[in-house]
C-alpha cells in the first residue's frame, strides 16, 4: 500500500469539472503536468481554456476530458495537446495509475470509451474493482503496483496509439484544428528522445502531426529543472513555450493545406 498527499490529484478532478462546463473559449488546451506549469487549470487564461493535469491519466484520460468538453456543447476552433515526450509511453501500468486514472475515470460514464488495451491494463492492477468504494476512493491510498518494464521504453504505448486515433476522430467529427506540442525538455534526455520515431504510424492520419511534434522538441540546460521534467521557474520560459506552440501550429496547418491540395 502507498499513501499520497491528501490533495494529490486535485488538478485531475478540477480538469474533469471544468471539462463539463460551457465556455466561449476558442482555444482549448489539454496535457500533462508540464503543460499545467504554463497553463494552470485552476487559473484563468484569456486565450486558452486549460484542462491540463497529469500524465498519469494517460492519453485516454486526455481523450475523456476532450470528449467531455465537446459533449458539453463547446465548439473550440483549436485544440492544443501539450505533452512531455516521455508521457506518450504511459500504458496505464505506472505506480500512480490507480490514484490518478482509476479513481477519477474508472466509472460507468467512461466505460464505453475504454479500448480493449485499457481494460486489459486495468485488470492487471490490484483492487481495481474496488477503486470507487468510499473508503478506497479517498485520495490518501493506492496499492503498490507498477508493471514491470520489458526492454527499451517505446515512444508510443498501445494505449497512446489507441487514443491518438480517437482524438483524431474527434477532430474530424467536430472540425477543430489539432496541434500536438512538445513540452520543454532537459538536455540530458536528448540522447534518449532522439531515438524516438513514428515509423510504426505509417498511414495513420495523425502521423504528420507526430512528426511535427518530434521536430519541434526544444532542450534546456538540466539546471533549469527541479526534476527530470518540471521546470524550476516555468514562468520565465512561457514566451518560449508560446513560440514553440506557434511553430507547431504553422507547420501543422501547412501540412493540412498540402493534404487538401492532393
Amino acid at each position: 500500500m502507498s499513501k499520497l498527499p491528501a490533495f494529490a490529484g486535485d488538478r485531475v478532478y478540477n480538469a474533469i469539472k471544468k471539462s463539463k462546463q460551457k465556455t466561449s473559449h476558442k482555444k482549448l488546451l489539454i496535457g500533462d503536468s508540464t503543460a499545467n506549469q504554463f497553463f494552470d487549470n485552476t487559473a484563468g487564461d484569456s486565450e486558452f481554456y486549460s484542462l491540463a493535469c497529469n500524465q498519469a491519466v494517460g492519453l485516454c484520460g486526455q481523450f475523456f476530458l476532450l470528449n467531455n468538453y465537446l459533449q458539453a456543447g463547446n465548439k473550440p476552433e483549436e485544440v492544443y495537446l501539450v505533452y512531455s515526450p516521455g508521457a506518450f509511453s504511459n500504458n496505464l501500468g505506472q505506480k500512480h495509475t490507480y490514484h490518478y486514472f482509476l479513481k477519477p475515470f474508472y466509472r460507468r460514464e467512461y466505460m464505453p470509451l475504454m479500448t480493449e488495451n485499457v481494460i486489459k491494463q486495468v485488470q492487471k492492477i490490484p483492487y481495481h474493482a474496488f477503486c470507487q468504494f468510499p473508503l478506497i476512493v479517498s485520495p490518501a491510498w493506492a496499492p503498490d503496483y507498477e508493471e514491470a518494464k520489458k526492454g527499451n521504453e517505446v515512444f508510443l504505448s498501445p494505449v497512446s496509439i489507441d487514443y491518438l486515433g480517437k482524438i483524431d476522430s474527434l477532430r474530424e467529427q467536430y472540425q477543430f484544428r489539432l496541434y500536438i506540442v512538445p513540452s520543454l525538455v532537459a538536455q540530458k534526455e536528448k540522447a534518449h528522445i532522439s531515438q524516438f520515431s513514428v515509423d510504426n504510424l505509417d498511414g495513420e492520419p495523425y502521423q504528420k502531426d507526430m512528426e511535427v511534434y518530434l521536430n519541434n522538441i526544444a532542450y534546456l540546460p538540466d539546471t533549469c529543472f527541479v526534476d527530470d521534467i518540471h521546470l524550476a521557474r516555468p514562468w520565465d520560459y512561457k514566451p518560449f513555450m508560446l513560440e514553440i506552440m506557434s511553430q507547431v501550429k504553422s507547420q501543422t496547418d501547412k501540412n493540412t493545406e498540402e493534404k487538401w491540395r492532393k
